[in-house]
């Protein structure tokens, strides 16, 4: 059984985690942007997947700490050298709406 004290201390490690679905625009097939936001993920600690639509858009899926979320944002509406963002569209998922993978991965 697990004293105050104890659950107390597990519970303040319980961290909140954010789920973010994107749409992005622009120039982002062909360019090397799914591979660039896998990498970004990953030195993020960001889980999920990004993959390229029939409709010329990118689709990714983001799981993380909202600071952490915050920053991978930044950097996958900038993309990488070749790539042109246009738009990104943001929808905030609730925990428990979508499976979330325990990495991020290109699909």
């Amino acid at each position: 059984m697990i004293d105050k004290v104890s659950k107390v201390a597990i519970l303040s490690k319980i961290q909140y985690m954010e789920i973010r679905h994107y749409i992005i625009l622009g120039k982002v097939q062909g360019v090397g942007y799914r591979y660039y936001t896998e990498d970004i993920a990953k030195s993020s600690r960001i889980r999920g997947w990004v993959k390229n639509q029939p409709d010329g858009s990118v689709e990714c899926l983001a799981a993380g700490q909202p600071a952490d979320l915050e920053m991978f944002e930044k950097k996958i509406r900038k993309g990488p050298p070749l790539s042109r963002v246009v738009n990104m569209e943001r929808k905030i998922l609730v925990e428990g709406e979508i499976d979330i993978p325990e990495n991020f991965s290109v699909l």
